[in-house]
């Protein structure tokens, strides 16, 4: 280490772990946008559940309070929108409790469409009644299922991806530190090391020739 070679390493290394904690930065703030994006997409892919499940809600209000020229068709239509939009909405679950949360809601949706299948079975005998009476029973606690599967899954995906976010920047302060220690060690190094040696010039007494010296070529300490 006492060569120009080895200030060279240290100078090297230090270099190195510089740049190496500036793509740290760099990749730091490109998976905390991704992770913003990715969420914002999936809040509005929740709300847009929650939206659909309202249609619903008002959709099927009409079994208790018909009107003469009402088209029951909607309903299986916007069933079939909320089942399709829960089945896309998996592959953007992160959490395990959200994945939990939506499986919940593909179950209530199933139920919800099935009490559908038999209402429409009633309607079509005549038997207002207890189509309504199937809708306002059993249809809303499914509704009311869906409902708080959404509220857990938007929770849920919400806090993975804040402790996501908070994961990547302590790593990423680590890395820096880390770093940082280095370039105080690699300064430490490169100060103390001696410099290569410089030659300098003594005069030393010849013997035998009083009052003559020579010129001798020595390191310096």
């Amino acid at each position: 280490m006492r060569s120009r070679a080895g200030r060279f390493l240290v100078l090297v290394i230090l270099l190195a772990s510089g740049g190496g904690a500036a793509w740290s930065s760099w990749d730091t703030s490109r998976q905390t946008a991704r992770f913003d994006r990715n969420q914002r997409d999936l809040n509005d892919r929740v709300d847009h559940l929650s939206e659909t499940l309202d249609s619903v809600t008002t959709a099927q209000q009409t079994y208790v309070t018909p009107a003469p020229d009402q088209d029951f068709s909607r309903v299986p239509q916007l069933l079939g929108q909320l089942r399709s939009a829960s089945d896309d909405l998996r592959p953007h679950v992160r959490s395990l409790d959200g994945g939990r949360a939506l499986q919940a809601i593909g179950t209530a949706a199933a139920t919800l469409q099935d009490i559908e299948t038999r209402a429409e079975e009633h309607l079509r005998v005549g038997q207002d009644l207890i189509a309504a009476d199937l809708i306002v029973s059993e249809g809303r606690s499914s509704r009311e299922a869906i409902a708080s599967g959404l509220r857990t899954l938007r929770t849920a995906e919400n806090d993975w991806y804040t402790t996501a976010r908070a994961d990547a920047v302590d790593v990423s302060w680590s890395i820096a530190g880390v770093v940082a220690a280095l370039w105080v060690i690699g300064l430490i190094l490169l100060t103390r090391l001696p410099s290569p040696a410089v030659r300098t010039e003594v005069a030393v007494p010849l013997p035998g020739r009083a009052g003559t010296a020579a010129m001798v070529a020595e390191p310096s300490p």
